[in-house]
């Protein structure tokens, strides 16, 4: 009797063992990743720097530049620092571009500052009308420059314009019939030319 008590005894505290046994942890299956959801790697593509000048200058314009002077080239506008670049980009104009009627023929003129693809040298050309003809004409040459570039245009509305004569203090102002193209020295000097008697002169506006 005694023996048949131990028996069972020892299987009640076997069961009671094996149910408070610890079950293992079971790691959860990872749900299958959605690749529709992930972003698929793509080569980053830089905007042409270039991109600025098909926004404010016409397809028509720029085929006349390349027609009229094919060794030229518009700078890449990193070739200026960014300040000086955003400064000057607004109302329709550039750094480097500016259009009015140089000439009083009431046709549309362009001014440009180039690069020569061949020397690397700078030069302001304005492309202009002449009757029925497009000429091209060298209006500033800079040579050679170093980066960033410190020079630019702009556009010098018709009237009065006051200039610097080194033989005279006090010059009386030109009275400008067209606007005027003027070539900048940032924070340095200036040179103004407009045109008279068919052709362009020019004064030093800033010193």
């Amino acid at each position: 009797m005694r023996k048949l008590l131990s028996i069972l005894i020892l299987s009640i505290c076997f069961l009671a063992c094996k149910e408070r046994k610890i079950k293992p942890k079971v790691k959860e299956a990872l749900s299958p990743i959605d690749t529709s959801k992930v972003a698929s790697p793509v080569d980053t593509i830089k905007n042409s720097d270039n991109k600025v000048y098909t926004d404010y200058i016409s397809k028509s314009v720029i085929q006349q530049l390349k027609e009229k002077l094919p060794d030229w080239k518009l700078p890449e506008p990193a070739q200026w620092e960014d300040f000086w670049f955003k400064e000057y980009k607004k109302d329709g104009v550039l750094v480097n571009y500016i259009s009015s009627d140089f000439n009083c023929d009431n046709k549309s003129d362009y001014a440009f500052l180039l690069q020569n693809q061949r020397n690397k040298q700078y030069a302001v050309w304005v492309v202009q009308s002449n009757d029925d003809e497009i000429n091209v004409i060298n209006l500033h040459e800079f040579g050679k420059a170093e980066f960033p570039l410190q020079f630019g245009i702009e556009l010098i509305p018709k009237g009065p314009l006051s200039y610097i004569d080194f033989e005279n203090d006090d010059p009386k102002p030109i009275n400008l019939k067209c606007p005027g193209v003027q070539v900048v020295f940032f924070e340095k000097g200036a040179e103004a030319y407009y045109w008279k008697n068919n052709k362009y002169e020019s004064v030093t506006t800033g010193d």
